[in-house]
């Protein structure tokens, strides 16, 4: 249960992170700059947006979008901190 909680906070924020630095009231060159570049990071639930609205892209769902990736991202977190955590276990036994 620690594993699944640690693994969705980084997920969602990472998920987040475009909306959060597009939101921010002053912005400088450089957080626009920072905004932009990380609109990359949704493109996992835009994917999976895609794929719903089966090809018609102007019909997809900014809140699909936002959902997939903070899935996807909190999985992948997940899924490493399962991996790190077998191998230290494993290490732990043969030593």
């Amino acid at each position: 249960m620690g594993t699944a909680i640690k693994s969705v906070v980084p997920g969602v924020v990472i998920g987040l992170l475009p909306f959060w630095l597009s939101n921010i009231a002053l912005q400088t060159r450089w957080l626009q700059a920072m905004a932009e570049a990380t609109k990359f990071l949704l493109l996992p639930g835009a994917v999976l947006a895609y794929v719903l609205t089966l090809g018609r892209i102007h019909d997809a769902s900014l809140t699909v979008m936002v959902g997939g990736s903070c899935v996807f991202y909190s999985a992948l977190f997940y899924f490493l901190a399962r991996r790190r955590t077998a191998r230290t276990e494993h290490s732990e036994v043969d030593g």
